[in-house]
């Protein structure tokens, strides 16, 4: 029997709730997860994490608990990095008022973050530990600003940097008796391998991995990203045959509810199906509009506007088969 694959350096499953790392997951549990020319299997993992940045869609947050269950009874640790509770003097609304009114500045630890300082990975990531951040939309209202194309930090603040940065330092730290810091300098010397985070990008999409590796590098030089998928020329067309082995090809795309990349038509059914999370859209972009007129999430119109227009166009669409 081979060696297991992180035998002498950690590997996670980075997932993002949508079809191509829910893909990855159906892999790995069938032991046919392509990594650096290996098929491989649970044991060859050190877990499945998801950084949750505080707005995804209801039909994403409802997976959790199925896929936590695959994947534990796999015998894989299933990992949540929850944002810190909103209330309570350990609540990130806390954090913003004390931010607003200066009595912390905006690169103080936060209050929630020290007061976990020693619990166990479980407890740091259920308490909101390695986020540093509000949910995205709050932290960009701070700002008075939206994530736009051109610059968008909101994956490297609210998932990158918590996984690749904080929780594999504690990983790395737990099975290994080293940090960052000390894994870099044992590199240095030749003695150890850069960690290994997976990413669920199809073959059809390989173009978007040159940016994930800078932003990967940037934020954690010991660890390195793999793109299971693309190196096993798996497109978004293949991916329907391999979720519906585990009765998951219902599995929706990903995404931040008021995320620019989206259509359209997603934020209509958002107005549809979740009205007052379209509200904190809405709300979202006005904060940002009144700073920068021309500061939309889409197109050159408010999302109101952009939503009314879209529904004129397609009256008879509907939620099921828009999403």
């Amino acid at each position: 029997m081979r060696r297991p694959l992180n035998a002498r350096r950690l590997i996670i499953l980075s997932l993002g709730l949508g079809r191509d790392s829910v893909a990855m997951i159906v892999l790995l549990l069938a032991g046919k997860l392509l990594i650096n020319g290996v098929l491989c299997g649970p044991r060859d993992v050190d877990g499945v994490c998801f950084s949750d940045p505080g707005a995804e869609w209801e039909h994403s947050y409802k997976l959790i608990a199925r896929l936590r269950k695959m994947c534990e009874t796999a015998g894989i640790p299933f990992y949540v990095l929850a944002k810190p509770p909103e209330t309570g003097p350990l609540g990130w609304r806390q954090r913003l008022k004390d931010v607003a009114e200066g009595v912390v500045g905006i690169r103080s630890v936060p209050k929630w973050v020290q007061a976990l300082k020693g619990a166990t990975i479980e407890q740091k990531a259920a308490g909101g530990y390695y986020h540093r951040r509000a949910p995205i939309m709050e932290d960009y209202r701070r700002t008075e600003s939206i994530t736009i194309r051109k610059s968008a930090g909101c994956t490297t603040n609210h998932k990158i940097r918590p996984i690749n940065g904080r929780f594999m330092g504690d990983l790395c730290k737990q099975r290994f008796g080293l940090d960052n810091r000390g894994w870099a300098k044992a590199m240095k010397a030749g003695e150890r391998e850069q960690h290994i985070v997976l990413i669920g990008y199809a073959a059809d999409e390989a173009g978007r991995i040159k940016a994930v590796d800078g932003k990967a590098q940037k934020e954690n030089p010991c660890v390195v990203a793999a793109y299971p998928l693309v190196e096993a020329g798996i497109n978004k067309a293949d991916e329907a045959a391999i979720l519906r082995t585990r009765r998951l090809n219902g599995t929706r795309k990903s995404g931040c509810v008021a995320c620019h990349f989206q259509p359209n038509g997603w934020f209509w059914c958002l107005s549809v199906i979740d009205p007052a999370k379209f509200a904190e859209v809405v709300a979202y972009e006005a904060t940002a509009l009144a700073t920068n007129p021309k500061m939309f999430l889409r197109g050159d119109h408010p999302i109101s506007e952009i939503v009314r227009r879209w529904r004129l166009r397609h009256p008879t669409a509907t939620v099921d088969a828009v999403l």
